[in-house]
């Protein structure tokens, strides 16, 4: 049974036909019997293709116009279970020509396909040392969660930091390494969520050609200039957003202040994991001249006034109630949260992003 989903894109234009080649996957799970193994990618539109099997075995088939990042989902009933199923996954690319997949598990199989497929492979070796250290520290915070270690959980959150920053040098090393790979380019958008001209602009220039004066290249080049406006060293844009209470409050109007604008949400979980470290360096420093200025990017006020009582954050709060489309947030380039920025008492940005005890040290290093 083949089923494709069209994704109504809201932001991109609609992408010129391009030339479909034929793609052949197949391969075998061991240690699958009966199950439902899913085919999932999205090209010039989203596409869903599933099998029933009984050993294991699967294939699939079709056409794609460039190699695409994609997942194959095993899902195994389990009777009696919540919630009825168990379900396994890889990533792999969905390129021209013929890959297999071949192994006990998902989780274990081993992929050969084409020129992408082998840098997917290349990055995963390199990525391997630092996801071992993150499921090792999974383990942990799910173990402190469990205990209500509020201690342990500060600890964990610094720890996952410093990983995501290894890994995060992984990955500009492995783009850097290979600027024609459409693996690079996945990674490269991935990036651009959050943008650091310093580190980004670099990378994006060494991208080959074909990638760069795409439609998603342009776009990228647009967030990339927006990003140098909100770079640290940059006067801080004023803007005028209404509070809780319906009253209009500018970011100028706190100037001779260090102010902290965070963008966050109500239904933004790392959000709320956040916010008691915000919490506590507001507490500490509040008579330092410190201010925070939260940009909720929700959409229902009852929901947005509700995490703001159970959060218990006592600061300016302010929103237009339109979600992503936000216009603070547009205006700053948001387009993942958490974010933050820490401007100085000459409205001037001189840090970006503090999370965890980040945030308490460079306070302390300003204020004390």
């Amino acid at each position: 049974m083949k089923k494709i989903i069209i994704l109504i894109l809201c932001i991109f234009q609609v992408s010129p036909i391009l030339a479909q080649k034929t793609y052949e996957i197949k391969g075998r799970f061991t240690s699958i019997k009966a199950a439902t193994i899913t085919l999932a990618y999205k090209d010039q539109q989203g596409v869903e293709d599933s099998v029933h099997t009984t050993d294991g075995s699967f294939s699939f088939s079709g056409t794609v116009s460039r190699p695409v990042k994609g997942m194959l989902m095993v899902k195994t009933l389990q009777p009696g279970a919540y919630p009825g199923f168990s379900l396994e996954y890889v990533e792999l690319y969905v390129e021209p020509g013929k890959t297999s997949v071949n192994g006990p598990a998902p989780a274990t199989a081993t992929i050969n396909g084409g020129e992408a497929q082998a840098d997917f492979n290349l990055l995963n070796q390199q990525l391997k040392p630092a996801k071992v250290k993150m499921d090792q520290l999974l383990a942990k915070y799910n173990k402190a969660t469990a205990e209500r270690d509020s201690l342990a959980l500060h600890a964990i959150m610094d720890q996952a930091t410093v990983i995501n920053n290894e890994r995060s040098k992984l990955e500009e090393d492995f783009i850097s390494a290979h600027p024609a790979s459409y693996v690079s380019w996945d990674l490269l958008k991935q990036h651009s969520t959050i943008i650091d001209p310093v580190t980004f602009e670099p990378l994006f220039s060494k991208m080959a050609k074909q990638f760069r004066e795409s439609e998603e290249g342009r776009e990228m080049a647009e967030q990339l200039a927006l990003s140098r406006k909100t770079a640290v060293g940059q006067q801080a844009m004023d803007f005028e957003q209404m509070d809780v209470n319906g009253k209009k409050v500018t970011l100028s109007s706190l100037k001779g202040r260090y102010v902290l604008l965070d963008f966050w949400a109500s239904w933004c979980g790392p959000c709320r994991a956040e916010n008691p470290n915000v919490l506590k360096a507001y507490n500490k420093f509040k008579d330092k001249h410190l201010e925070i200025l939260a940009v909720s990017l929700d959409q229902n006020k009852a929901n947005w006034l509700s995490a703001i009582e159970k959060d218990a954050m006592p600061w300016i709060h302010v929103s237009d109630l339109k979600g992503w489309k936000n216009e603070v947030a547009a205006q700053y380039g948001i387009r993942s949260i958490p974010q933050n920025l820490l401007i100085g008492p000459d409205g001037r940005i001189i840090a970006k992003n503090l999370r965890g005890s980040a945030l308490e040290k460079k306070l302390s290093e300003i204020l004390e």
